[in-house]
């Protein structure tokens, strides 16, 4: 194919150059193409525009890192050490300390 490999010899041997290219375009080299003509090329040629893709959103990305083992154990074991460190006492002190018993669950959970 012409355009992939961009090729200046199979423009000038199997066309005829940008002159060949202009007579099979119905074009002018300098000045392009008449602006009657352009319903018809719509119609022979389509539009010359770019489909636009979907940008895919930042919750799909999350959905599918979700999808893997691995994320799932680790988002688990974050809401078990969040419950665990709210709720046991520290076995240094004795007491429940609910002002930063969360903090390692919740920080593996960000990290996730």
């Amino acid at each position: 194919n012409m355009l992939e490999r961009k090729n200046v010899e199979t423009l000038s041997d199997k066309i005829g150059g940008v002159e060949g290219l202009c007579l099979v375009l119905q074009s002018h080299p300098e000045r392009g193409i008449d602006t009657d003509t352009i319903p018809k090329r719509h119609e022979l040629y389509g539009v010359n525009a770019l489909l636009r893709k979907e940008v895919p959103m930042f919750l799909w990305f999350l959905l599918d890192a979700f999808k893997d083992p691995i994320m799932q154990i680790l988002c688990f074991c974050s809401v078990v050490g969040i419950i665990l460190g709210m709720t046991l006492p520290n076995p240094h002190t004795g007491e429940v300390d609910t002002a930063t018993g969360w903090i390692e669950g919740t920080a593996i959970l960000i990290s996730v």
